[in-house]
């Protein structure tokens, strides 16, 4: 089952529902574009509809399905981690994230997320390891006459060489970029980043359902 955010809010998309809240729950079977432009335009602009699933017949992925409501941008990232365990963290507009951004054209998704790392921090001595989740997210963007965007981000794992100091890329917003360790990511971190970003913490905390 993929996870849609949208905030603190997710929309589900799979063939069953699966320890989900079923109290504040909508239900809609997708089985044509009509039925699930209605669920997401009613879905965005109905806070009281807390999670919305889609139920869908086979594993289509969500920016797939979801490719006639919402504009697609493709981003991917990266979750860097040095020789002392620690792990590359951002902060940006207060909120604590991990580095990444839009995949130019023409450029591959791995070579996008060591690009987004070395502008973000100015880590760029790397090593690309492997893939680790996509997450989904949806947000109004003001780059794009308020539309509605579906943003797929395609993670890495990536191993620093060296332990130099980040520096946070300040006209992208970022005001800090740090190393911080698990115990550190646990406390300060994941009580304060984007529900998205969670299952990637997972991958390297071990943490099931970080935060």
């Amino acid at each position: 089952m993929y996870k849609v955010f949208l905030n603190d809010r997710i929309l589900f998309i799979g063939n069953s529902v699966q320890n989900v809240d079923q109290s504040c729950l909508l239900q809609v079977k997708a089985d044509n574009k009509k039925a699930i432009q209605q669920a997401c335009v009613l879905f965005l602009n109905d806070e009281q509809k807390h999670n919305v699933f889609l139920q869908v017949d086979s594993d289509v992925k969500p920016h797939v399905l979801l490719s006639s409501t919402f504009k697609i941008v493709k981003a991917a990232g990266g979750l860097v981690v040095n020789n002392r365990n620690e792990i590359l963290c951002i902060r940006r507009w207060g909120v604590w994230d991990l580095p990444k951004g839009k995949i130019d054209k023409g450029e591959t998704k791995s070579n996008a997320a060591l690009r987004e790392v070395a502008e973000e921090t100015g880590i760029d001595c790397l090593v690309l390891q492997q893939r680790l989740t996509v997450t989904y997210h949806i947000y109004q963007s003001k780059f794009h006459n308020n539309e509605w965007i579906l943003k797929p981000t395609y993670w890495y794992n990536m191993l620093a060489l060296n332990n130099e100091e980040p520096v946070p890329q300040v006209n992208e917003d970022i005001t800090e970029a740090c190393w911080l360790s698990a115990s550190k990511i646990k406390m300060m971190v994941l009580p304060n980043t984007y529900p998205s970003l969670l299952p990637v913490f997972e991958q390297v905390l071990g943490c099931h359902n970080c935060g």
